[in-house]
């Protein structure tokens, strides 16, 4: 049987095509971002060369199969991702040591907050525990 060339049916085929290449692309952003929250630095390096050396000394035979490549690809994508994830969370992670210090001093610049300091860093919990008070 061929497809009917009715065009409601065309135009129905054309949308589930175009609600298919969004899903996909919908589940890839979803997945990259699972990587970049999940995956360091180290893990991705260390997979990408166990496959590199595999390929390397198989190449003489074989090399890798088709799985195998299409696995080294993905983590060669996981690497970047990770990398630049990795570089947004130092730039973070440094922003946030700045504005702390900006606070430390600017609590250090007044009465109320040298005691708060003081009273947060030294307080006691049972002033009264010791036998000797």
């Amino acid at each position: 049987m061929a497809k009917s060339e009715n065009p409601i049916d065309s135009f129905r085929r054309q949308q589930r095509k175009k609600e298919l290449k969004k899903n996909k692309n919908v589940r890839i952003k979803a997945r990259d971002a699972k990587v970049a929250a999940t995956r360091s630095l180290d893990e991705v390096k260390t997979e990408i060369s166990l496959l590199e050396r595999k390929r390397d000394r198989n190449d003489e035979k074989t090399g890798l199969d088709a799985t195998e490549t299409k696995k080294l690809e993905r983590l060669q994508k996981e690497l970047r991702i990770v990398s630049a994830e990795s570089v947004k969370r130092k730039a973070l992670l440094e922003q946030a040591a700045i504005e702390r210090d900006k606070e430390l001093l600017a609590a250090q610049k007044t009465v109320a907050g040298v005691q708060k300091l003081n009273e947060s860093k030294y307080t006691l919990v049972e002033r009264y525990a010791s036998v000797y008070y």
